[in-house]
């Protein structure tokens, strides 16, 4: 079931890229034609929806999209809190960026399709230097998502060293407070004499330690994962 989820949303978020790029009608067209190429013996640029112009500018579209900073950002996955399975889905959708580049390169690169010279600045770069590209991409995300996760749970653990030091300590001062004055004998002398400061200092702890624990109550439920 979870393979099954994992090819589906593989599918579903290259298809929303090829689409974004304007290049997922095109691609599936050129697709089919390439099967069937060695049959028909007819150049790519003779199709009617491979025309040169069409080619050029999805390929320079795709080429862009592999190359900017939005390589890769794709948010349902980044939500997948299982590490081999957010690196895995990541990967299959970079494995179809790449065909879908390795595609439109051999079309416009092969002299048989006959697209001309004008495509070979769109040539510049191979299929190897797309692979790297690619794979440092997919690198990058996986430490950034384990870094990003590792800070949460430090902080989650501070939050609860804090709290725990802070009741250890006002425990250990009400132990000490209880071993000088009797409550009940002495509670008008005290308040009276001493009391009123470290009462006073008390209750500023006992208003801090309240702040921290509603904080770290809040923090802890923003902490929103997501399991396929």
């Amino acid at each position: 079931m979870v393979e099954k989820h994992k090819e589906d949303l593989i599918q579903l978020e290259a298809m929303d890229i090829f689409k974004t790029c304007g290049v997922w009608m095109l691609l599936t067209t050129l697709k089919k034609y390439l099967k069937k190429q060695e049959e028909v013996k007819t150049p790519l640029s003779k199709v009617g929806e491979l025309d040169e112009i069409s080619v050029k500018f999805a390929m320079k579209s795709l080429t862009s999209y592999i190359f900017s900073i939005q390589l890769l950002q794709m948010p349902a996955i980044d939500r997948i809190a299982d590490v081999n399975i957010r690196q895995s889905t990541r990967n299959g959708v970079a494995l179809i960026i790449f065909d879908a580049y390795q595609c439109f390169f051999s079309a416009l690169s092969d002299p048989f399709n006959a697209y001309g010279e004008s495509v070979h600045e769109l040539l510049s770069h191979p299929p190897s230097q797309v692979k790297k590209k690619l794979k440092y991409c997919e690198d990058y995300f996986v430490n950034f998502k384990n870094d990003q996760h590792f800070n949460k749970c430090t902080v989650i653990i501070l939050q609860k060293i804090l709290w725990i030091v802070s009741m250890f300590f006002i425990y250990k001062t009400l132990v000490t407070i209880q071993q000088f004055f009797s409550f009940q004998k002495y509670l008008f002398l005290f308040t009276i004499n001493v009391g009123f400061d470290l009462t006073r200092k008390i209750c500023v702890i006992q208003v801090l330690v309240t702040c921290i624990i509603v904080y770290s109550s809040k923090n802890s439920c923003n902490l929103d994962y997501h399991i396929i």
